[in-house]
Formats: structure tokens, sequence, C-alpha cells
């Protein structure tokens, strides 16, 4: 779910998951990574275009247009706010949010995610979490945002609501 760039260990920005399918960014080194079930072909984006450093797979080529308009698309914008589950992929509502975070919830796979706004990344995941074995409570349960964010993130997740 957080993944670092192998290049530089940056932060990689999920761009697009679908299924077994994934598009990563490194906005600091310009690696990009194309997953495609069990493979991860590795290339460098170069003004406009994408150059394969990794062996070839036949499976990439009806990706490689889309991949490199999601890179073209966030390199001019930054990364929008899609709300998504980071376990499933699939779309999920907001519980709650403020000036630099949001939280978001999955009620198939009982799982939050919270995102937090970065400079020159836009919105990524900084975590998940979830209710407390007892269900009266939310709590972080996997950070791996910017330091200086988790309190702010632990703040936002056990001041949510208790559940229903």
């Amino acid at each position: 779910m957080f993944e670092r760039c192998a290049a530089d260990g940056a932060d990689l920005v999920s761009l697009h998951h679908q299924d077994a399918v994934r598009y990563l960014f490194c906005p600091s080194c310009s690696m990009a990574v194309l997953v495609l079930g069990g493979n991860r072909l590795r290339y460098r984006y170069r003004k406009g275009d994408l150059f394969l450093l990794d062996p070839d797979d036949d499976r990439a080529l009806p990706h490689l247009d889309p991949f490199r308009d999601a890179i073209a698309r966030f390199v001019r914008t930054g990364q929008s706010f899609e709300p998504f589950c980071s376990r499933d992929g699939g779309r999920v509502p907001i519980l709650a949010e403020a000036e630099r975070v949001k939280l978001v919830w999955c009620a198939s796979c009982r799982l939050g995610t919270a995102y937090v706004a970065r400079l020159g990344y836009g919105w990524t995941v900084a975590g998940t979490f979830g209710l407390e074995e007892d269900g009266s409570k939310y709590s972080v349960r996997d950070y791996r945002g910017p330091d200086d964010m988790y309190a702010l993130i632990e703040s936002a997740v056990t001041g949510l609501p208790k559940p229903a």
C-alpha cells in the first residue's frame, strides 16, 4: 500500500489502481512503475515520454498511453483528490476533512484511509485506520505519512464520532 521509490527512497504516488493494474510515479526522480499483477515494469518519465528500464512485457502496451497521460496530468496539476479505499481501490465516502487532511471509510473492507495534502505531491495516502476491537472508537493502524502530520491524523481519527 505504501511504497517507496527504489531509485531514491521517496514516496511513490498512486495515479491509478484498479484490479491488478497500478500506475505509480515518483515526483522527485521521475521514476514510473507499471504494476501488472505480480510484474513491475520500471520506466523513466522525461519530456512527456516513458523510457523502459526493464525487460519489455507485451501486456504493458495498452496501458502506456493512459499511464503517460496520468503522469502528465499529475506533473501539470498535482494529485487531485479522488477518494478510494487503499485496500480494494473502490470509491468511498469522506468521513471528515480539515485543511490538509481527509479521512475516508470503506464499509466493505471496514478500513479507513487517511489522506494528506503535500507540496509537490497533492493528496496522498498517509495511513489507514480502523475500529478498535470493542467497536468503541477509531484508531490509526498503519501510518507512513510525513512525521509532522502524524499528530494531526491521530487527532482527526480519534475525534471521529463513535460508530453507531
